[in-house]
């Protein structure tokens, strides 16, 4: 199959025992991979936080950094899949930053599990926004029950 769109895949996975596992980031690239062949795009690279560093995976800023350095150093390259847009961000501004980055070197990401990909103007703004305002839910959401399970193993600690 002869294609002429290249694009790299960026994967990440939430902590270092997904990494480790490989689950998320399996799951990950099969659907940007099912995507890139429906699309006839040929996958460059890939990317992604399977490296664990001392216990931790790499943040979304620095694999953004390798994919912006590979676009920069591979021009033909023009598209960055990922399955949605919090692999890469955690709030609008960040997601919007990316787009902002990459644009200027001629190279559009886009998140394959979209249904429909967003469009310029007020839709998107509006789906960034929602995205943002999820996305800050959620991570309150775990970060309070972190939090509940450290009382909970501190007072059983101190039962003992």
């Amino acid at each position: 199959m002869k294609t002429t769109k290249k694009a790299i895949a960026v994967m990440r996975s939430a902590t270092a025992n997904q990494a480790h596992q490989n689950t998320a980031l399996l799951t990950q690239y099969e659907c940007i991979e099912q995507y890139a062949k429906k699309q006839k795009i040929e996958i460059a690279a890939v990317i992604d936080n399977e490296q664990v560093y001392e216990g931790q995976v790499k943040t979304a800023s620095k694999l953004m950094r390798e994919a912006y350095d590979f676009c920069k150093n591979n021009p033909e390259v023009k598209h960055i899949l990922v399955t949605d847009p919090t692999r890469i961000s955690r709030d609008y501004d960040e997601y919007s930053n990316w787009k902002t980055f990459f644009k200027e070197i001629g190279v559009s990401i886009v998140a394959v599990n979209s249904s429909r990909q967003p469009v310029d103007g007020a839709t998107e703004q509006f789906m960034a926004s929602l995205m943002e305002v999820l996305s800050q839910y959620d991570s309150a959401r775990r970060s309070e029950a972190v939090k509940r399970g450290l009382r909970l193993k501190k007072e059983q600690e101190a039962k003992k």
